[in-house]
């Protein structure tokens, strides 16, 4: 310790901790062990140390023995100096005997206060610069993700206005120029609910009841479904949310079905026998047991071309609503998505 080089021998260096609002000792000269023992950490309001840290004022004790709060007075300490360093701990400096302490001492303890606060604050300054380099990872990780999601989610409904203008320009019907102004708003809202993702909102804030039935059927219309079959059953529940995100979601199962279960899968919607959550299975291969957990990573794919971010935002948009989401067998053998509500 630095004690050791200012001549104060029977000295240590409590650290405030606020998160437990507790001086904790990490310091401790050798004699100062060897004349009080280990020194412990002191709740708010034990010994006087609380009283000087406090004051943030140095605390020059003399009579230590005919001071309430005294620390350890079996060890024969006749004086203490505490010694506040701001916000970061305190320094206490001690003898067995009286008036050991002059006034070069004193200063001495001055100099070894601003050294300490000094050395501190530098130390909290490159914690705060970790932390805020971690911030700045953890910030270009969600920017490549988002911009993983953007390419991702898009292609929906990009491909669903390509396909109906060109029908449109083989058959010269315009309604199907209906059909691509619809893809486009859906591209719209697309847009406003991935900048939600992006600004990290990982919360639903204007929750309302919403009709998964009608929701689902949107979301089906918004998918290249080819030859593929979607069933609601007759229980399909009201559910407690954002319309948009659960679109979202049910676009990325239904697409993830057809891609693996091929162009004739039947996708089913339904609510769950405990009543508490619905679930949407197909009736394609299935996922395997060792790989369910996997898939809901951001990146993990298993077809060639896809990106590994479809059933990622299922489980990111699930989250957001306070669910859970939990992959198995299908009745018919594909695979079965149940949301649990909490």
């Amino acid at each position: 310790m630095s004690t050791d080089v200012f001549d104060l021998p029977v000295s240590a260096f409590w650290k405030y901790d606020d998160g437990d609002d507790v001086l904790r000792p990490v310091a401790e000269t050798d004699e100062a062990v060897q004349t009080v023992g280990e020194v412990p950490t002191f709740k708010r309001g034990e010994t006087l140390y609380w009283d000087s840290f406090d004051s943030g004022k140095i605390q020059n004790y003399q009579y230590l023995t005919e001071q309430s709060g005294a620390f350890n007075l079996d060890a024969k300490l006749c004086l203490e100096v505490h010694v506040p360093c701001g916000s970061h701990g305190i320094i206490m400096s001690s003898a067995t005997e009286p008036c050991a302490f002059n006034k070069i001492d004193i200063e001495s303890l001055r100099l070894l206060k601003a050294l300490v606060t000094e050395a501190m604050t530098a130390v909290k300054r490159e914690e705060r610069l970790a932390e805020r380099t971690e911030e700045l990872n953890q910030q270009n990780d969600r920017l490549e993700q988002f911009a993983d999601v953007v390419a991702h989610d898009l292609r929906n409904p990009l491909s669903v206005a390509t396909g109906f203008l060109e029908i449109a320009e083989e058959t010269g019907d315009a309604d199907h120029f209906e059909k691509v102004a619809s893809a486009h708003d859906r591209i719209e809202r697309l847009i406003d609910d991935l900048l939600t993702l992006a600004r990290g909102e990982a919360t639903i804030e204007d929750a309302e009841e919403v009709s998964l039935e009608s929701i689902a059927t949107k979301a089906w219309g918004y998918v290249d479904t080819d030859e593929a079959t979607l069933t609601l059953t007759d229980e399909v529940p009201t559910v407690t949310g954002d319309s948009g995100r659960l679109t979202q979601l049910l676009e990325n199962i239904f697409r993830n079905a057809i891609e693996h279960g091929g162009p004739d899968v039947t996708v089913t919607v339904g609510r769950l026998n405990e009543d508490n959550g619905f679930y949407v299975e197909d009736t394609g291969s299935g996922i395997p047991q060792e790989k369910r957990d996997e898939v809901f990573q951001h990146g993990v794919t298993s077809s060639q071309g896809g990106t590994g971010f479809g059933l990622s935002i299922v489980a990111d948009i699930a989250e957001a609503h306070g669910w859970t989401v939990l992959l198995t067998n299908g009745t018919d053998g594909g695979a079965q998505f149940k949301f649990k509500f909490k």
